[in-house]
């Protein structure tokens, strides 16, 4: 409707709008209905007084104006992206404070959420998408946190020593496109430099100020369903090879893996480096291995080496950091310790090698994210032999290393990775024909209650995270497989592993192109990959229509692991669409013969595709059993 205005007066009426970008906070009160129907008087007052206190203060402060009071909420309009997040984490850390003796139930918690956006003017208030999404972030934000948008977020970088975490992208109410999202960490936050002159001039002494500077750069996804995007690409590269067993002591030789696989685990976590994965850098063995070539083998920055000898109750670590341009030492150290000190010693090594690193990265800073040690060294070592154990991808293995897990979970029942390594064995039950428990509906059970147990135990841990989703989009659940995925990801950006899982299940949900996308990052991260990689890669080429290619890696794929029947069911495939009609055949044949019992149906049953159609067809003109 157009209210009778010709085209040069509704063209007059739009030009004489007044727009500007501001950043928009708003705050609401958590339970602000409880609060009030337990205490009405009381309740106002103290919002009465964290206003005359703390907010109105602090507005000022950092130049803010307020353009809306509710009785449970406030919007305000900030002319800078960086005054408008110094005075939320402001506002947090003062309420927080001045309401330390209060009770946990009664106290007022504000969620925050800020948007940098463009608005329309209009008689002192503020309207339009600029506001609704500031508005919607404030209603996704956590009780007593900030959450900011991706207009925010590429404002603000660099310019305050605020962590900040990756939150995934948010399709909001009334609003068309997904809004990127950050979360504001405010536990061990450096306090904006406002703030930190405000307390000064009050005569408060501060012990001293962590500030944890980040190195980000947004990288807009294409599709929330892409691999989760990461703060930058890192700087430097690194690759950790297996430590040598020196003394060659009877029963230890998972110990040299074991340190090198946790060292790994811990620097991975440090966005600013890449770690090759095992599956290539454990490709290289002994103290005196030829660091320049194994550089350039894995296009590796760095590399670690390193060698355990155990005696009795002690064990000696050398380790020593090699630049793998020039072969030169960049750091060496010995540690003698007792062989009960195992995890402190994994933790100083990884400490070391990650300042080594980060000396040479410009403007790089790091935070050191810690996991939960075992509380025996017995359940550390029955884990560490379980990973052994499937790795292996046979039925013996698989037996073996299930076993292990079971009496690691019997010592120590409240550590994850003992329930995470669990879960893979049991999955390789359920989707390897190994025995009667192949594709049940039980043994997909247990996968995902002991993926669950995992997360639960230590919801910070990338493996857990990784398994379950795998487990839940085996399930039916694609969506929530994807975002335990992208949780796993987000957690431990360098776990290859991960990134492998989620391509999967990206294809299972029918984007094949991103799924091809996260098969290449995989690949970058382990130049020398799994066979099982190159035929789930292969098979979606093959959705996308593109066989060459996936003849090409099912083809390397059959040569390295003839045991495996994905190599051929995809390899038939790709040769009868390309005419290859004899070696479409020899490969269906083979496929019998590695699984009697295979046919169409199970296969789709067992993978849980959205759209099976297309997979169907092309396995039928292959001649595969219906």
């Amino acid at each position: 409707m157009n209210f009778g205005l010709t085209g040069r007066e509704r063209e007059m009426a739009v030009s004489e709008v007044e727009r500007r970008l501001v950043a928009i906070l708003v705050a609401d009160v958590v339970g602000y209905s409880r609060l009030t129907e337990t205490d009405e008087a009381g309740t106002l007052a103290a919002i009465r007084r964290l206003r005359r206190e703390v907010i109105d203060p602090l507005i000022g402060e950092h130049n803010g104006r307020i353009v809306k009071l509710m009785g449970d909420g406030i919007i305000v309009e900030f002319g800078s992206v960086v005054d408008a997040v110094s005075c939320a984490v402001a506002m947090q850390k003062e309420t927080a404070a001045l309401q330390a003796d209060v009770a946990p139930d009664r106290r007022i918690i504000f969620r925050t959420g800020i948007n940098l956006g463009d608005v329309v003017v209009e008689d002192g208030d503020l309207l339009g998408d600029g506001v609704n999404v500031a508005a919607r972030l404030q209603q996704l934000c956590d009780p007593g946190g900030v959450l900011i948008s991706g207009t925010t977020f590429d404002h603000l970088r660099g310019k305050l020593g605020l962590p900040l975490d990756y939150a995934g992208e948010q399709h909001v109410k009334n609003i068309a496109r997904p809004v990127r999202t950050y979360r504001v960490r405010l536990e061990g936050a450096g306090l904006p430099w406002r703030l930190r002159l405000r307390e000064h001039a009050n005569g408060l002494r501060w012990a001293g100020v962590i500030i944890l500077a980040l190195a980000l750069a947004a990288w807009s996804a294409q599709s929330r369903f892409a691999t989760p995007p990461v703060p930058h690409e890192p700087h430097l590269t690194i690759a950790v090879l297996p430590f040598a067993n020196v003394g060659k002591q009877s029963g230890v030789d998972w110990l040299g893996e074991g340190i090198a696989e946790d060292i790994m685990t811990a620097v991975s976590r440090f966005r600013d480096l890449t770690v090759i994965a095992r599956n290539s850098s454990f490709r290289y063995t002994g103290e005196h291995a030829d660091v320049q070539k194994i550089g350039r083998d894995l296009n590796a920055d760095f590399v670690l080496q390193g060698s355990v000898r155990r005696g009795g109750d002690r064990v000696r670590i050398s380790v020593r950091l090699a630049d793998a341009n020039s072969g030169a030492n960049r750091w060496a150290e010995r540690y003698d310790r007792p062989f009960a000190d195992i995890f402190a010693i994994q933790d100083e090594i990884a400490d070391h090698v990650a300042a080594q690193l980060v000396a040479h990265a410009r403007d790089a800073a790091v935070s050191r994210m810690q996991t939960r040690a075992p509380e025996t060294l017995e359940a550390y070592e029955l884990v560490l032999r379980a990973r052994k154990a499937y790795r292996t991808f046979t039925h013996q293995g698989t037996i073996d290393g299930y076993a292990l897990a079971e009496q690691a979970i019997a010592i120590d029942p409240d550590y994850a990775p003992a329930w995470e390594v669990l879960a893979r064995l049991l999955n390789q039950f359920y989707t390897q024909p190994y025995d009667e428990t192949f594709g049940t509906p039980e043994m997909l059970r247990q996968v995902r209650g002991a993926a669950e147990k995992a997360v639960a135990l230590d919801p910070s841990y990338s493996a857990g995270h990784s398994i379950l989703g795998f487990a839940l989009a085996s399930s039916g659940e694609l969506e929530g497989g994807l975002e335990e995925l992208r949780k796993s990801i987000s957690l431990n950006p360098n776990d290859e592993s991960s990134i492998g899982m989620h391509a999967e299940v990206l294809v299972r949900s029918g984007h094949y192109r991103e799924a091809i996308e996260a098969w290449e990052r995989r690949e970058r991260l382990d130049p020398f990959r799994p066979p099982l990689t190159a035929a789930l890669k292969a098979r979606a080429h093959i959705l996308v229509g593109e066989f060459e290619s996936a003849l090409a890696l099912t083809r390397s794929c059959a040569e390295r692991a003839p045991e495996l029947q994905n190599c051929f069911i995809y390899l038939a495939i790709a040769a009868n669409e390309l005419g290859r009609e004899e070696e479409a055949y020899a490969a269906v044949r083979r496929v019998v013969e590695l699984n009697p019992k295979f046919t169409i149906r199970g296969l789709l049953a067992l993978v849980r595709f959205r759209n099976e159609t297309k997979l169907a067809g092309y396995l039928r003109r292959a001649g595969f059993p219906e």
